[in-house]
């Protein structure tokens, strides 16, 4: 069926991003006759979107430090031949790093579905 290529095209990209910086890493998967559960690693963070619901305004050094991660992301997927057809604030998870210095918000980590060029 449609669906089941295009699960097969999802889990043949995920592939092809394993330990790709700021990509979240896929794992494996599992097909029943119902369903294809794609296991991936758990990537605890924070959608962006409510970093700047609570936020309101990111300062220009976050900004910068997300956006330079998001483009690295992209860049690596572009270059596999692939683009990413859901890019929003909801699928970019910002991991909370908390130190001496109080917390930072770093690295950025890319999710959501792609799709061939």
């Amino acid at each position: 069926s449609d669906e089941t290529q295009r699960i097969m095209n999802e889990l043949q990209s995920l592939m092809c991003f394993r330990r790709k910086p700021n990509i979240v890493n896929y794992l494996t998967e599992i097909s029943t006759d119902e369903f294809t559960y794609i296991i991936m690693d758990l990537v605890s963070g924070e959608e962006l979107l409510n970093v700047i619901h609570r936020e309101h305004i990111i300062n220009e050094d976050k900004a910068l430090l997300i956006l330079s991660q998001l483009m690295e992301a992209l860049s690596v997927i572009h270059e596999g031949g692939w683009a990413h057809r859901d890019i929003k604030p909801e699928n970019i998870l910002i991991l909370r790093i908390f130190g001496v210095r109080g917390r930072s918000y770093t690295p950025c980590y890319l999710v959501g579905s792609l799709g061939g060029v």
